[in-house]
């Protein structure tokens, strides 16, 4: 049976923060807040409106993924948050929902869930303890199992 997931409380705070965001520029109208420029802006960059579903959902994929060390949960929960901000989109003067820009949310956070397996420079081997090998086991329990064998010479 595999361990539980550690939970990295930094990660987690930023993820709930990277929400938080999220909300915030949802909540945006297109036309006429605050951030009206920034929004025409992304609109126009290649890909558009999907590019930036894209690279905002990248990011909270990564953070999810960083923060429990289980990439299918971090895109699991990425995902469910996409379908609330396409519906709180939906309330949002001159914003709109629909499945393109949820599915532009999942394939982002697949991506950022993919690469939250990379190590940074400041992360230590303890901190990717938990991680799953591709044999489905623990790293630390790979770990003991090749001291065993080691050991058994």
């Amino acid at each position: 049976m595999r361990p539980a997931p550690r939970v990295r409380p930094v990660y987690l705070a930023a993820s709930l923060a990277y929400m938080g965001l999220i909300f915030y520029l949802s909540h945006q109208p297109s036309i006429g807040g605050p951030l009206s420029y920034w929004i025409r802006l992304l609109h126009s960059l290649p890909g558009g409106d999907k590019a930036s579903h894209f690279l905002e959902y990248a990011g909270l994929g990564f953070l999810l993924g960083k923060a429990f060390n289980r990439p299918l949960l971090a895109v699991l929960l990425s995902a469910a948050y996409g379908i609330t901000d396409e519906f709180h989109q939906s309330f949002v003067p001159g914003r709109d929902a629909g499945a393109p820009d949820w599915f532009a949310d999942v394939l982002g956070c697949c991506v950022g869930a993919a690469a939250s397996r990379i190590r940074l420079p400041w992360e230590t081997a303890a901190d990717s303890q938990d991680r799953p090998s591709l044999r489905g086991e623990t790293e630390s329990s790979s770990a003991r199992n090749s001291r065993q064998t080691t050991s058994e010479r």
